[in-house]
């Protein structure tokens, strides 16, 4: 039976296809559940929601409890906000959040998910010529341990998928740090945004909160030219009481 199987994959790989056991190992889909089920999380606070893919990937996934999703750029806003119609433990915020209140300017991407707060880089523009500014947009900021979102006997899942603005969420989320048991976060291996924080900064930030990383992905963001890698999302998930952000 494993020359057979051994046989049959190397005939599909010489047209190019692969067939592997749907597992966290491989799919951050299926990793992401396992850790919300591991970790009995009760809330999911989603971060740069975007049209609301992330909202779809969950609930394709299986997970039917609480989502509450943050965006702050109006065409997105408006994709994401129809998806509360059918979904009524979602709850849709325009909103950015930071390490303040107060307002700020973002810049809209031709392709809205690369929209920021931070200036793009040159080599963010070069590899993602789709991705280029095309307006502003004057939004909204607050911190989240500001807002009543997750209360105290929550154990929440935190994604941030901000675009370079990583860092400043995790500063704003300080005073309910305690609660969150479980951080998926896009880590940019070069800069592709003006002062956003690394990969390396970013690991070494949640190793001080005591959260270990138990999921790399696979790259999704790729240099086309050189075929680099820019930028992987990863999971970490707590271990020890974190001294605070």
């Amino acid at each position: 039976m494993h020359d057979v199987k051994t046989k049959l994959r190397r005939a599909l790989h010489r047209v190019g296809v692969d067939i592997i056991p749907y597992d966290g190992r491989r799919f951050v889909a299926r990793r992401r559940i396992d850790v919300i089920r591991a970790a009995d999380i009760s809330i999911v606070v989603d971060v740069g929601a975007g049209g609301g893919q992330f909202v779809r990937w969950l609930r394709g996934e299986g997970y039917a409890g609480p989502i509450v999703s943050f965006e702050p750029v109006s065409d997105a806003f408006s994709k994401l906000q129809r998806r509360t119609t059918n979904d009524p433990s979602l709850t849709c915020m325009k909103l950015a959040l930071a390490e303040r209140a107060g307002e700020a300017v973002v810049n809209v991407a031709g392709n809205l998910w690369s929209s920021s707060l931070l200036p793009m880089t040159s080599q963010h523009k070069s590899a993602a010529p789709a991705s280029v500014y095309v307006g502003h947009e004057r939004v909204r900021l607050a911190r989240l341990d500001s807002l009543a979102v997750v209360g105290p006997e929550d154990r929440a899942y935190l994604k941030i998928d901000v675009q370079g603005g990583e860092g400043a969420v995790l500063d704003g989320a300080a005073g309910v740090f305690d609660r969150i048991m479980a951080v998926e976060l896009e880590l940019s291996l070069v800069e592709l945004y003006d002062g956003q924080e690394l990969m390396p900064a970013l690991h070494k930030r949640m190793s001080s909160l005591g959260f270990a990383l138990v999921w790399l992905g696979e790259s999704v963001f790729r240099d086309p030219a050189s075929d680099e890698i820019l930028a992987v999302d990863g999971i970490f998930v707590r271990r020890t009481q974190g001294r605070g952000v």
